[in-house]
């Protein structure tokens, strides 16, 4: 009898142990992702949104040294002989302090929030937007021949941060999050038919700027922004 109760508390002690170290593993195996994924939040909030910087910084120098937007700015009839560099720089200098500002403002702050999930997709956005907006103005507005401001690309990394917020929201069947990227895409399309309908801009006093406003630049960009999203999308599936 003596034998069994012993026989019976030996396995129930067995027990206890594997249990516990069962527990034991579980817990270190949780801290360790939690502490992965604290890791990997910390870096991308705290990491210094360099390409934002870098192309900020060379607007800012491009708009404000005499000489340099006549050089860079998008010449119709420039880019016809073979300087096809102004595709993409022309979007980097401006026609006033004004115009400077707000692009470079919304630049700064799209392109930090935009880094912080991918650099790369980031500098993609930008590069293929540039590229995708002169190109349509080249061929559907040719009575454009100059053509300045970083407004087309604030568009498309507007609409790409708005969209990975709703894939995001889907993913994880968030509804207010969804109803927030939706309404942030509705105040974007209400922008460009406001632009559309008045000939004027938002935030630029474009009559005192000397310019025209350009609402093809921007629908361009939002769809460079979408393009942009998909891939990412894509590799989450």
């Amino acid at each position: 009898m003596n034998c069994t109760m012993a026989r019976v508390a030996l396995q129930i002690s067995n027990c206890k142990y594997q249990i516990a170290n069962w527990r034991h593993l579980k817990m270190r195996a949780f801290c360790a992702r939690l502490g992965e994924k604290h890791s990997t939040g910390t870096v991308a909030a705290s990491g210094i949104p360099g390409s934002s910087l870098l192309f900020v910084a060379f607007a800012v120098i491009a708009s404000l040294v005499p000489g340099v937007a006549e050089a860079l700015q998008y010449d119709r009839q420039a880019v016809a002989q073979g300087a096809w560099w102004r595709i993409v720089s022309g979007h980097f200098v401006h026609w006033s302090g004004e115009h400077l500002f707000w692009d470079v403002l919304a630049l700064g702050l799209l392109g930090w929030m935009c880094e912080r999930e991918s650099r790369t997709r980031f500098t993609v956005c930008v590069a293929v937007s540039a590229v995708m907006i002169s190109l349509s103005l080249y061929i559907a507005v040719p009575q454009i021949t100059i053509y300045r401001g970083l407004s087309g690309i604030d568009s498309a990394l507007f609409v790409l941060l708005a969209v990975r917020i709703g894939q995001s929201a889907l993913d994880d069947r968030n509804r207010p999050q969804l109803g927030v990227a939706v309404v942030v895409l509705g105040g974007f399309v209400a922008k460009v038919l406001f632009e559309v309908a008045t000939g004027d801009t938002l935030f630029v006093d474009s009559l005192a700027a000397g310019m025209s406003p350009v609402p093809l630049a921007h629908v361009v960009g939002g769809v460079a922004g979408v393009l942009i999203s998909i891939p990412a999308r894509k590799r989450r599936q």
